[in-house]
């Protein structure tokens, strides 16, 4: 073994050697050449060394393709639109030529934009997707990128160049023709039939048309008790009681006429909805948590099931119901409901939102194109009974549907927002706004008519006792209590704060007992003054910067931009979220 790897080792180092003395003799040569056609006593221009530049470039952006760009598209494109492969989407990458043309989308490349070439586009996972398992490395993007950027320079020899051929028109028309379900409702004709004592409508002939053709004779009638079985599994999907079951067979008129009364009784039982409507939330993925890895809870969706299944109970008009999903936001007169009177037509629309969703996606885009093909996709089966979602990457290959008619429903769709919309039963929220209001008016009423009470003379009175002055007020109101609660409200330390109008009284009032009311005085004076500078400063700043958004140079109302929280929310402020909770105190509007 050991033999055996010297003599390998000893062939590697003979072959490395002669490479390197081939390398050394071009190279010789190549300077050889350089030196002749730099020496001016040998005649040649000197502009050759801007021709070798370009070449040496050229030489080197061929390389780049031979040895990063080739092997790239070999085995990550080639196998859907290389020399051998069926050419989906009518794209073929295995030459410059074909790749220029482009397929059934246009181009796949534009030489020095990489941007506007569909082919990075795809690998990036802006609208196309490719490859369609997993997405390319960046690196491997950068490399397709650079490559146009430099050109997209494709050595000839390397790869066959067919002459590109004009896109062909989609053949909507004969699409349309050639499949039933593009064609007008019409009424066929009758079949005659031999038994004509067995059918009991036209239906019954056509299926025993069908039958006589095959040779085939009608199994008998079903027993009242397999017919009774049959209604509930089907209709509800439970089983008859015992009970259930002995009315059914001890009922004395004709079979047809007691199925009637048992199927009305069906139809009406709140069950019927729920049997059903377990169908319709698998066309259009119902489910309550939102997939991928965490699979995180989807607020709310019990709404939309129970949307369902009320919407089946009271028969709603199938017109109406696809209305509903498709655009129930946009109804002027929304459908009601009859108990709760909240608008039953927008719930609707969360049907939208059901698919797989991610807490953290890693690229944006390519998450969002994913979404809303899920959108197209379950859109076009559940109400269409199409695969739309197949013209993503190109025109369909059997429908009647191009990959314009994706890309415009794709568009109304990205253009559209998610919200939530708060369900008012019996206009609870709203009455319960009116009566808020009506509430906070007669509030501000008492307060005014409470402070028109105080006169400047009693307010002095008040606040003069506080501090511990003597006052001859004999008011009602300048009683002991109020004189407490005034006194109270002035030993509070944020009392002191410069927005409270007694600011200087609670200061003064607060103040060691060895400094002189003067010195207290002057220093209430400087800070006030130091903080009127600061708002000064701040209002200037943010005037200028309003005007500068909007082009005038107008006034506008003093904003407060800093606060103290510990004292609640500034009028006007509003904290949201569970960050807050506990934290302000919720004197304000806060919440």
């Amino acid at each position: 073994m050991l033999l055996s790897n010297r003599r390998l080792l000893t062939c590697c180092l003979i072959c490395i050697g002669g490479t390197l003395l081939t390398w050394i003799a071009s190279t010789g040569q190549l300077l050889s050449v350089a030196k002749a056609a730099a020496d001016p006593a040998a005649g040649q221009p000197v502009k050759a060394d801007s021709a070798a530049k370009n070449d040496d470039a050229t030489d080197a952006k061929k390389t780049f393709f031979r040895e990063k760009v080739l092997p790239l598209l070999e085995s990550r494109c080639f196998e859907c639109h290389g020399p051998d492969s069926e050419k989906k989407g009518d794209l073929n990458l295995s030459s410059r030529a074909s790749a220029l043309a482009g397929g059934e989308s246009g181009a796949a490349i534009v030489p020095d934009k990489p941007d506007e070439s569909l082919l990075i586009q795809a690998v990036r996972y802006e609208g196309f997707e490719m490859p369609p398992r997993s997405r390319m490395p960046d690196e491997e993007i950068e490399i397709l990128s650079q490559w146009i950027t430099d050109g997209a320079v494709w050595p000839e020899g390397d790869a066959p160049e067919p002459a590109a051929k004009p896109k062909a028109a989609f053949p909507l028309q004969e699409r349309i023709a050639s499949h039933w379900a593009w064609k007008k409702i019409e009424r066929p004709t009758v079949p005659e039939v031999k038994h004509t004592d067995w059918p009991a409508s036209d239906i019954d002939r056509f299926l025993l048309a069908k039958l006589e053709e095959a040779g085939i004779t009608p199994s008998p009638d079903a027993d009242r008790r397999a017919i009774l079985r049959r209604l509930y599994f089907d209709l509800i999907g439970l089983p008859p009681t015992i009970e259930q079951q002995i009315e059914f067979f001890d009922h004395p008129a004709e079979t047809p006429v007691a199925m009637e009364k048992v199927i009305d009784t069906l139809l009406a039982s709140p069950q019927y909805g729920e049997r059903w409507g377990r169908h319709w939330l698998d066309l259009v993925r119902y489910a309550e948590t939102l997939g991928h890895e965490f699979d995180y809870p989807l607020p709310y969706a019990w709404r939309y099931r129970d949307y369902v299944i009320r919407a089946i109970n009271a028969d709603v008009p199938y017109n109406d119901f696809v209305r509903e999903h498709i655009a129930g936001d946009l109804i002027e007169a929304p459908r009601r409901n009859p108990e709760l009177s909240f608008n039953e037509s927008i719930i609707a629309t969360g049907f939208w939102y059901l698919c797989e969703d991610k807490h953290a996606p890693v690229d944006v885009k390519g998450e969002e194109a994913t979404r809303i093909d899920n959108q197209i996709d379950v859109f076009g089966k559940t109400f269409l009974g199409l695969t739309i979602a197949c013209a993503r990457c190109h025109d369909h290959k059997f429908d009647a549907i191009t990959a314009d008619d994706y890309y415009a429903l794709s568009g109304f769709l990205q253009s559209s927002g998610r919200r939530v919309e708060w369900l008012d039963s019996h206009d609870e929220t709203t009455k319960l706004i009116i009566q808020l209001d009506h509430d906070r008016a007669a509030a501000v009423k008492t307060l005014n008519d409470g402070i028109q009470r105080l006169r400047v003379d009693i307010r002095e009175d008040l606040l003069l006792q506080a501090m511990g002055e003597s006052a001859g007020s004999d008011d009602e109101i300048v009683n002991d209590k109020n004189v407490a609660r005034m006194r109270q409200h002035l030993l509070e330390p944020k009392s002191k704060n410069l927005s409270n109008p007694l600011s200087l009284f609670a200061t003064l009032l607060q103040k060691p007992a060895d400094k002189p009311d003067v010195d207290v005085i002057k220093d209430w004076l400087v800070t006030r003054e130091k903080e009127s500078m600061l708002a000064g400063i701040l209002s200037n700043r943010m005037s200028s910067v309003s005007a500068t958004e909007s082009g005038e140079n107008q006034g506008s109302v003093p904003t407060t931009l800093l606060a103290n929280m510990d004292t609640g929310l500034p009028d006007g402020w509003l904290a949201f979220g569970a960050a807050f909770h506990g934290v302000i105190p919720r004197t304000s509007r806060g919440w």
